[in-house]
């Protein structure tokens, strides 16, 4: 049950192997509904500086057309894939052993929680600019303007708890904690001005970013604790299968030894890497990550300006110290190196076809503009 439309292109197929799926639709540029400028002018209007740029904005039209006719809470995207969850698991939690998986988009931008949410934490500026980098158009955003972005996102932040909640609230009255293995996963981070921007990018690679947040539970583990050990997106598959004794052969660590105290770690450093938005052979820039050091050094490409940060002395990762520890930065791209099976500014054997935009995108920008 998601609102992630990514899972569901023709391209992806996430949706192999479940005996059922619902795909909630209309998130981000997702191309779920049509209609006339007209229909969303005074909506973008609060959401984009004017005169209005309809080029520059075609995901936030696209999403606007997608939201119109909401009346409540549970009419927003979140609401909907939790409530979805929620509905399911009354139905189908008798029918075990079952594995539900629940993704929703949000707290991604848009960010555009029903406005009391963000109220709380800053006042309304007469703009909202729930696609943060609308701000920036024609001149740098007051600071107030700064604050009511934040406030959006925390807000949005808030509003997802709050239907996660349900969620937990619904495994409550099913009674399904002692024999349910529950897995709550986010997405990537993003920058709430932290180096001075909103978002994120191949240039950002700092725990503001690359941090996720995972939480693990499982009737028979530890309660309440916080694990400090380096782990990684493809860690958890092996660790969910091994909590249901379930083999498996592939990349990745089962960390449950970790979460039980009987290691202290599964990896002494993390490899992260970030695509770009090219078309061609396949650049990016990568990461490689210890208790230590950040390095990070572009892919596919010579690097200028690569970066080495020492966590103990600047955890804000602001100061790079990359010239001044060249045997600290040879040890890190050797080990990117060992992933990449290659040199890190040689061009990669992988081809990146012409990025796919949007359909809304595409048709904004074929669009005579008179």
């Amino acid at each position: 049950i998601a609102d992630v439309y990514h899972l569901f292109k023709p391209t992806m197929n996430y949706t192999r192997g479940f005996a059922s799926y619902e795909f909630i639709r209309g998130q981000e540029s997702d191309n779920y509904r049509g209609g006339t400028f007209a229909m969303i002018e005074e909506q973008m209007k609060c959401h984009a500086r004017e005169p209005l740029n309809w080029q520059r904005h075609s995901t936030t039209a696209q999403y606007l057309w997608n939201m119109r006719g909401r009346q409540s809470e549970d009419d927003y995207l979140v609401g909907k894939v939790m409530n979805g969850a929620c509905q399911w698991l009354d139905d189908c939690h008798r029918q075990a052993p079952f594995l539900l998986w629940v993704e929703a988009f949000d707290p991604h931008e848009p960010w555009d929680p029903p406005t009391a949410y963000a109220d709380g934490y800053a006042a309304p500026t007469g703009k909202d600019f729930i696609m943060p980098g609308a701000a920036w158009e024609g001149g740098d955003p007051t600071e107030a303007e700064i604050e009511r972005i934040k406030a959006l996102y925390y807000g949005e932040v808030t509003f997802v708890d709050k239907y996660v909640g349900r969620v937990l609230d619904k495994l409550d009255e099913l009674k399904l904690w002692d024999d349910t293995v529950v897995v709550i996963l986010s997405d990537h981070g993003t920058e709430v001005m932290d180096h001075g921007k909103f978002g994120k990018g191949p240039g950002e690679l700092h725990p503001f970013n690359t941090g996720l947040v995972w939480h693990l539970r499982h009737p028979d583990g530890p309660k309440g604790k916080r694990v400090n050990a380096l782990v990684q997106a493809h860690d958890v598959m092996p660790t969910v299968l091994s909590l249901l004794d379930v083999p498996f052969e592939g990349d990745g660590e089962n960390v449950w030894p970790v979460v039980t105290g009987q290691q202290q770690s599964v990896r002494d450093h993390c490899v992260i890497g970030w695509a770009g938005w090219s078309s061609g052979t396949a650049k990016g820039r990568a990461s490689v990550r210890d208790d230590d050091w950040n390095y990070v050094v572009s892919v596919g490409e010579p690097d200028p300006n690569p970066e080495l940060y020492n966590l103990a002395a600047d955890p804000d990762e602001v100061t790079n110290v990359h010239d001044k520890h060249p045997a600290v930065v040879a040890e890190r791209k050797a080990r990117l190196e060992a992933v990449l099976k290659q040199p890190a500014e040689e061009p990669q054997n992988e081809v990146c076809a012409h990025p796919v935009h949007a359909p809304i995108g595409e048709w904004f920008r074929g669009r005579q503009w008179g």
